[in-house]
């Protein structure tokens, strides 16, 4: 099976929704190849793709995950713990906008987001009951980073690291906006923790 093949078997086995025409999906811990990479702390080791039709058509390096120097703030001890984003589905979640008011152009939160809050800052999701997120943008660093650390470019959003994989995937995420014809058009993100999906898919 191809990349995209084997990544929408698996969502179909977890029950998830599948659009054929566009999906956003990251994995957790993962290279390339979808292969699990030990997801060490304050890395860029995460993936985010999009598939159209039945095709990777992008593929490139992301955090899904607050390091945790940011699990540390004085911000987060304020919410209960720095954000992390629930494994799973989130559906109809987020729009075209701009990240921290006019920054660049991102994926917005337009509804509840849910997900867990560090509150020991260990770096895992053990704090039980879901609790919601606030600002969960995707977005990206800036023009000409090549920093190999996550740093302080996450405390609980979606971000791609090398910026112009960012400016393709809102290139992407706009033409499907022209597609539906919706200027209000809302997007899904699936979060894949890629050992579960390592499992899966020995036994395929």
């Amino acid at each position: 099976m191809t990349q995209a093949q084997q990544i929408i078997a698996y969502m179909e086995w977890k029950g998830y929704k599948i659009d054929p025409a566009f999906m956003i999906v990251y994995f957790e811990g993962a290279d390339h190849n979808l292969k699990p990479n030990g997801d060490k702390d304050n890395e860029w080791n995460d993936l985010r793709l999009v598939i159209s039709h039945g095709v990777v058509v992008l593929n490139a390096a992301a955090t899904t995950e607050p390091n945790k120097v940011g699990a540390r703030t004085t911000a987060a001890k304020k919410l209960g713990g720095v954000f992390r984003i629930a494994i799973g589905q989130h559906l109809e979640c987020w729009k075209m906008g701009f990240h921290k008011t006019r920054e660049h152009w991102a994926l917005v939160q337009c509804a509840p987001i849910w997900g867990h809050r560090d509150g020991n800052a260990d770096g895992f999701r053990n704090d039980g009951l879901l609790k919601q997120g606030y600002g969960i943008n995707q977005h990206g660093t800036k023009p000409g980073f090549i920093g190999s650390s996550v740093g302080t470019y996450s405390t609980g959003c979606l971000v791609g690291q090398e910026w112009k994989e960012h400016e393709e995937f809102i290139l992407l995420c706009m033409q499907r906006v022209f597609e539906v014809g919706d200027l209000d058009y809302k997007f899904d993100s699936t979060v894949i923790d890629t050992t579960d999906f390592a499992r899966w898919l020995e036994t395929q």
